[in-house]
């Protein structure tokens, strides 16, 4: 069984289920996308294959875009427009549908920054196309509000979410966006 297991904390309970994991005869697949390294205990674990992306994954990089002279102004101005502008102009360039209900999810896409430099748009496309290219038998999203919030925008099934304790009992008690969130992430998921 292949079970990709998606979390950008990796704090010690990620480490247990890992754990666990690297022990079973499953082909287990751990996607991080954190700014910071991969914590050594889970690079130690055995039979976990590690993706860590970090940066911008496809051909619109960074470092290809600074070539061009208008660039540093250009991307300045992208980068103080509102997330949906900066969804609307996309489509335009590149000519291809919105997947569906993106302008109502505006937020929650917002909500994949959390924790990594790559934009979220960009990380939710990275993240869909990894797990189309590893075809697992389940998801297994760690946090509900960022991991799990990716997993969900992905539409792959099945999908198992974990909650913590804090981010479902403490969090969407914040504002009825977290709510929201955390309602729209839990009724994806299948267990």
């Amino acid at each position: 069984m292949r079970i990709v297991f998606l979390s950008d904390i990796l704090t010690v309970h990620d480490w247990y289920v890992l754990d666990k994991l690297s022990r079973s005869r499953h082909e287990v697949f751990l996607i991080t996308y954190r700014d910071k390294p991969v914590p050594e205990n889970i690079v130690a674990l055995p039979n976990i294959s590690i993706i860590h992306p970090t940066g911008f994954p496809h051909k619109y990089s960074p470092r290809r875009l600074l070539a061009w002279p208008l660039a540093r102004p250009l991307l300045t101005h992208l980068a103080c427009m509102p997330l949906i502008k900066l969804h609307k102009l996309w489509t335009r360039l590149h000519r291809k549908q919105p997947f569906e209900g993106w302008h109502k999810r505006a937020w929650k896409i917002a909500m994949l920054l959390a924790g990594t430099r790559m934009p979220p748009y960009e990380k939710l496309l990275h993240l869909k196309k990894l797990v189309e290219d590893i075809k697992p038998d389940v998801l297994h999203a760690g946090f509900l509000r960022t991991s799990g919030l990716a997993a969900a925008l992905t539409g792959f099934l099945p999908l198992l979410i974990m909650p913590w304790g804090s981010d479902l009992l403490i969090v969407p008690k914040i504002n009825a966006q977290e709510h929201e969130n955390a309602v729209f992430t839990l009724k994806q998921a299948d267990m």
